[in-house]
């Protein structure tokens, strides 16, 4: 629903999760004599394990306007500007301003300040927000663009906008989200004057299609609405189109809701192709029969520049030992399928099989995606990787840990066979869930093989995407219902500079309440657990920051070997609480302040997450699902499910029926994975 601008439902409650206001925040803004030099200096910032909380660049026009506007202090003389802050513990806010510094100043930055109080960094700040309402003063009229891009190319784009810009004969002010790639060229023209309208209008096409050349997209925030139908064929595929209105026909059958936005028509595609040919204007007998295959020739001419740029061994030299299969056997897998749609043959997807356990059995012909791996693509400075389904999770993970990242969500894998496609299918987070958030907030992009055939792309490789409906990320928990994934963009985050576990003795119910107090006292905690009167949690950052909230949490701390230890025995299950043999093993997602006493009785008991993760053995289906639900939560079985039970909470019939109508826009035939989730799926 996030992204779909209303075509899918109309949004009536929404429930949003809240963050404790950081202990320390500051802003330093540094100037560059030359643009390129500070859109280089985004990459170098990001690739040194600097994650700021908020990353923006200026160029010369913007700067001028804003400080012309807002009175904000900005360096009239510089050609660009970055407004850098971090937030944090006060130890490690020092740290990072100080690496910060000493980074742009030899990225080739003129001045680099930090703001002296909260009032600067507020006028510091005001100009960047004042940017859109300075620049309207300088033309009669403006065009927000919203192009996404991965950051390694925000230099060559730029300079391609400036180019555009002369070949227009239109200025243009940049300011946008560089931590994200997110740009905001604005336009300046007067529609009252000839045709700079239509030539406004020409010069954003270009730069959305620019950024959809460079492997972004045409919309990072701001949405597709109807000004964007015509870019979005661009960026997608007649597969893909056909995918997203069979979505929109599962949720909106009679095709009701705010009709005509977002995704474009097919016919709309074959228009929009010719005139990009033609030069913005459509020709007689220029439709659909000639555009669309031009439109291929340009996206097969896109896919070549992206291969020839991305060379994986190049970013893998030195990194890891990992072997890396060249085949592509996409096709192969898509003839097996189409196959089995023809005979109706059910097919249990299959990579290192050691979730098999998770979810309801599933009697049917494997499809073996173990072969199917391989790193597509791994640039350590963009913080995202895309690899084939089939590559081994733990191979991944040392490739990423040689450069200093990791998936912060820590799946668990359950047996070194595990794969990343597994990973996502099965959408199951590890400790750190708490603090970093699930599988899903990291899934960037995925190429999907679907039940009839098809091969479909979803997403990208960019940390901001509203262009269609957010497939991708659809996927994360699925249990492989809606299509084979065949490889995936995930996003990944730096290795904490420090890790401190602390462990003492308290009854689960003071356990929860330190925890929350903890964590509202700005404590890092990135991992939690509880069971039989010992609380065990995790903090991450330097020493000195640690050493100055570990009071907060209480209790003695664990040598950095047995933490280790200790945290992947929770993560992969190896405890013994967590042995089906106890009992089904039940997994409750409830509010941390869910009573605790239907559960304290049972066979074995822990919890997770800060109390929001409780597990159990000793329920029955029944019981497990009515606590969770009285709770305001929901229940599954993780292990050791009897015949004929509910493994995962009931659905209401019309959430049932919903889930049917997506299925079948993504496998038809109902071949793949069929009851792997529900009996009726």
């Amino acid at each position: 629903v996030v992204g779909s601008e209303g075509m899918l439902g109309v949004v009536v409650e929404v429930t949003v999760r809240l963050l404790p206001l950081p202990r320390r925040v500051e802003l330093l803004l540094a100037a560059f004599d030359n643009v390129r030099r500070c859109a280089d200096a985004v990459g170098a910032l990001i690739a040194s394990g600097i994650v700021p909380a908020g990353l923006e660049m200026m160029d010369a026009a913007a700067i001028r306007a804003a400080e012309e506007f807002a009175k904000c202090g900005y360096p009239l003389d510089a050609q660009a500007l970055l407004l850098c802050e971090v937030d944090g513990l006060d130890a490690d806010v020092a740290r990072e301003l100080e690496q910060a510094r000493d980074l742009l100043g030899r990225a080739g930055a003129t001045s680099v300040r930090v703001a002296r109080d909260a009032e600067e960094r507020r006028r510091m700040w005001s100009g960047r927000k004042s940017a859109f309402p300075a620049v309207g003063r300088l033309a009669p009229d403006y065009y927000c663009m919203d192009g996404t891009i991965p950051r390694r190319h925000l230099a060559g784009v730029l300079e391609r906008i400036d180019a555009l810009s002369r070949e227009h004969g239109l200025a243009v002010a940049n300011v946008f989200h560089a931590g994200d790639g997110n740009l905001h060229p604005l336009i300046l023209f007067d529609a009252g004057r000839g045709d700079e309208l239509e030539r406004a209008e020409r010069f954003g096409a270009d730069i959305l299609e620019a950024c959809v050349a460079v492997g972004g997209t045409v919309t990072g925030e701001h949405g597709v609405g109807v000004e964007k139908l015509g870019p979005m064929c661009s960026q997608f595929g007649t597969a893909e189109l056909e995918a997203f209105h069979a979505l929109k026909r599962a949720f909106d059958p009679a095709g009701l809701l705010n009709p005509g936005k977002a995704v474009p028509t097919l016919s709309r595609c074959a228009d929009y192709g010719a005139m990009r040919v033609h030069g913005g204007k459509a020709q007689p007998g220029q439709g659909r029969a000639d555009a669309l295959p031009l439109r291929r020739l340009w996206r097969n001419a896109r896919a070549r520049r992206q291969a020839a740029a991305r060379t994986p061994a190049a970013f893998l030299n030195g990194c890891a030992t990992m072997p890396i299969d060249d085949a592509d056997r996409t096709e192969e897998l898509a003839e097996r399928v189409r196959r089995a749609t023809a005979t109706r043959t059910a097919l249990r997807i299959v990579g290192g099989d050691t979730k098999r356990f998770y979810g309801r059995a599933v009697d049917a012909v494997p499809l073996e995606l173990s072969a199917h791996t391989g790193v597509l693509d791994y640039d350590p400075a963009e913080l995202v990787v895309r690899v084939r389904a089939g590559t081994p999770l733990r191979q991944l993970e040392a490739l990423l840990g040689a450069r200093g990242q990791r998936l912060s969500f820590e799946p668990p894998g359950f047996g070194d066979a595990a794969t990343i496609g597994g990973v996502v299918a099965a959408g199951l987070s590890g400790p750190a869930r708490v603090a970093r958030g699930p599988v899903r907030d990291y899934v960037l992009g995925a190429r999907l093989l679907t039940g009839d055939g098809r091969v479909l792309r979803f997403g990208g490789e960019v940390m901001k995407n509203v262009a269609g409906y957010d497939v991708s990320r659809l996927l994360a928990g699925s249990l492989g219902i809606l299509g084979v994934i065949l490889d995936v963009s995930l996003k990944v985050l730096p290795v904490a500079v420090g890790s401190r576990t602390l462990r003492q003795a308290v009854d689960a119910r003071k356990a929860i309440d330190r925890l929350a107090a903890a964590t509202q006292g700005g404590a890092p905690v990135t991992a939690s657990h509880w069971h039989a009167g010992v609380l065990h949690v995790r903090l991450e950052g330097s020493a000195p920051a640690l050493d100055a909230v570990a009071a907060l949490v209480g209790g003695d701390t664990v040598e950095a070997d047995s933490a280790a230890r200790f945290w992947s025995d929770v993560r992969e299950q190896r405890l013994d609480h967590f042995n089906a043999a106890h009992g089904p093993l039940w997994r409750l997602h409830v509010p941390a302040v869910a009573p605790l006493a239907a559960l304290e009785h049972c066979t074995s008991f822990a919890f997770e997450w800060n109390g929001l993760q409780r597990w159990v053995a000793g329920l029955d289906a029944a019981s497990a699902h009515a606590i969770a639900r009285a709770a305001g939560g929901h229940a599954a079985c993780f292990r050791g499910a009897s015949a004929g039970d509910e493994v995962f909470a009931p659905l209401p019939p019309a959430m049932l029926e919903l889930h049917r109508n997506v299925k079948h826009a993504f496998d038809p035939a109902g071949i793949l994975n069929p009851g792997r989730l529900y009996a009726a799926l």
